[in-house]
This record gives structure tokens, C-alpha cells and sequence, in this order.
């Protein structure tokens, strides 16, 4: 089964996104920050990781940044979750990233980004 790490600050996009993966039939690791994400990213090896691009503790940014420095991780696909147009922050974290996907999810974009990369 497919690990998909989920990081965003708010419990409500945590809970959203976790159910319509775990629905798919992959199993779901939560993150309330960027530094929490890495943490798990480091001991349970995601298939993708969803991180929101504004956390309080370790944006999305600084932890793509991170992820993708780090030789164990760095070809983990990563994909970033705004709640809106964010600027050049934005433009310079998509560069990096696989994707951006915007809040609220859509079911079948969100569904369609992971499965990418994993299969439940």
C-alpha cells in the first residue's frame, strides 16, 4: 500500500485530504508543520508528500528545500497545497515542486496528482 504524508496546519484540510486518500486505499501519515513532516518523511519514507506552502512552523517552501537536499529523499515527489495565489513565493516553490494544488481539494485533482506517482 501507497504512503501519502499529508502536512498542513489546519486540522480541517489535514482531516479532508486524509479521508479521500484513505478512501482510495492508501494509508495516510498527518503532519501539523514542516519540521513534523520531515520527521516522518526521515522514518516512514513517503510515496508523495501534499505540503502546505504556509505553515507557521516550517513552511512549504523550506521544507521542499529540505526534502529535496536530503540524499534519502530527495526524489520523494512533492506537491504543494495554497489556499491561494501566493506570488513569488509561489512561482519559486512550484519551480521545485511536482505540483501545486489549490484549497479547498478537489477530489479528482487530488486523487489524480497522487496516483502520478502511487497506486493504493
Amino acid at each position: 500500500m501507497a504512503t501519502v504524508l499529508v502536512a498542513d496546519d489546519s486540522v480541517l484540510y489535514l482531516h479532508v485530504a486524509g479521508r479521500i486518500l484513505a478512501e482510495a486505499g492508501y494509508e495516510v501519515v498527518l503532519a501539523r508543520s514542516g519540521h513534523e513532516a520531515l520527521d516522518l518523511a526521515r522514518t516512514r519514507r513517503p510515496d508523495v508528500l501534499l505540503c502546505d506552502l504556509l505553515m507557521p512552523d516550517g513552511d512549504g517552501l523550506e521544507t521542499l528545500r529540505a526534502l529535496k537536499g536530503d540524499p534519502a529523499l530527495w526524489d520523494v515527489p512533492v506537491y504543494l497545497l495554497t489556499g491561494a495565489e501566493q506570488g513569488d513565493q509561489l512561482d519559486a516553490a512550484a519551480a521545485a515542486a511536482d505540483g501545486v494544488l489549490t484549497k479547498p481539494f478537489d477530489r479528482a485533482a487530488l486523487l489524480a496528482a497522487v496516483g502520478r506517482h502511487a497506486r493504493p
